[in-house]
């Protein structure tokens, strides 16, 4: 009978110590792969020009605030200050949306901050690009 009890405790400790492995392997590839990507492991942080400084500092991508403010991606791969959205229409899908979240109208506080966040995140993005100045427009002046 003992026997029998020493067996399954062995077999459920070195079913723990494999999986406890399995687990340990997989957090070091998935790891690897974040730190050697530029996109990280987010669905959203693709390669469209997003400054990897400011997604960091306001933890959102500025893919992700085009598609919660529904405003439609630049065709373009690289993002410059001239093909970033308007800020009339930016603002105007802010306030559009953060009026319809309001709380005393029985929407979503959280919602609301996501949609503060995106509007945030393209203002900064503007504000950056505006701070390159000529850099960026010399760039493209001499391709």
């Amino acid at each position: 009978m003992f026997e029998g009890i020493k067996a399954l405790s062995h077999l459920c400790h070195s079913s723990i110590v494999i999986t406890q492995n399995a687990f340990h392997d997989a957090y070091k590839a998935l790891a690897l792969a974040a730190s050697t990507s530029n996109t990280g492991t987010s669905l959203f942080h693709q390669p469209l020009g997003d400054n990897s400084h400011i997604t960091r500092k306001l933890k959102i991508s500025l893919n992700e605030s085009f598609l919660i403010l529904n405003i439609p991606k630049p065709e373009e791969d690289v993002i410059t200050l001239k093909n970033l959205p308007s800020p009339e229409l930016v603002k105007e899908r802010f306030k559009i949306l953060f009026e319809a979240n309001d709380k005393k109208i029985g929407g979503s506080f959280y919602l609301q901050s996501k949609v503060f966040r995106a509007y945030e995140r393209i203002e900064k993005e503007r504000e950056w690009r505006k701070s390159l100045g000529d850099k960026e427009e010399d760039e493209e002046d001499e391709e």
